[in-house]
């Protein structure tokens, strides 16, 4: 879903600019085995990356099932 928004934005506006953009991750406990989801908050990681590094990770969790 990241992906396709920014792909959207960048076609919309042309500002490849904002893929260079440092993110924060986010973090929190991984799901139970037995459950679908849980409704904790989830906090900022240290960790950061560019707009681009997220949509690619993204990707590739959506790959990896």
């Amino acid at each position: 879903m990241a992906a396709l928004a920014a792909s959207r934005y960048v076609l919309n506006t042309g500002d490849t600019g904002v893929m260079e953009e440092p993110i924060h991750f986010i973090e929190g406990r991984p799901v139970d085995a037995e459950k679908d989801s849980y409704y904790d908050l989830p906090g900022r990681s240290e960790e950061s990356a560019s707009l681009y590094e997220h949509c690619v990770r993204a990707s590739r969790g959506l790959q990896a099932g």
